[in-house]
């Protein structure tokens, strides 16, 4: 079909080609085209090469690893540091209980709400400590009271005696 369009067209003169020659022709056109771009990929890479400390693949490689291995180096302290949280926190379960309570102390006066708090913290020995805060409209008052041995130190309150028991 092809062969009888160049006949027909006339394309290549009077002379006689047949399909395979045409084919050859183009494979030898884009050999040479592909020869040229070798070329020039040639000469681009060696000009880049005279570039002093300019190594595209080498820089992009060891950019590469630099934030591999800090990445790696944070996973690692994040496992460490879990670790140490979590055991933390299950020592922290194990020793202390806390209780919180609030309340309002000036009930009998008929004036605020449950605004003010007692919160204890004391471990197994019975060590530890209540902090209450005292809310009033003119003031906050906050205490602490050291408990030894589930025994206080300082006088109590009713709702701090709660806590403590």
């Amino acid at each position: 079909m092809l062969e009888n369009l160049i006949q027909k067209y006339n394309i290549f003169g009077n002379s006689n080609f047949n399909l395979t020659d045409i084919l050859f022709i183009f494979i030898f056109i884009i050999l040479i085209i592909e020869i040229f771009n070798l070329i020039s990929r040639n000469k681009i890479k060696k000009k880049i090469d005279t570039i002093p400390g300019f190594k595209i693949n080498e820089e992009i490689q060891e950019k590469l690893n630099q934030h591999t291995n800090l990445f790696e180096k944070l996973f690692q302290k994040y496992k460490e540091n879990d670790f140490s949280i979590n055991e933390i926190q299950s020592k922290l379960k194990n020793q202390f209980t806390y209780q919180i309570i609030k309340y309002n102390p000036y009930q009998d006066m008929g004036v605020g709400g449950k605004q003010s708090f007692s919160v204890s913290l004391i471990n197994k020995k019975g060590n530890g400590f209540i902090v209450t805060s005292l809310y009033s409209r003119e003031k906050n008052r906050v205490l602490i009271k050291e408990i030894q041995n589930f025994k206080a130190l300082e006088e109590l309150s009713d709702e701090e005696k709660t806590l403590l028991n």
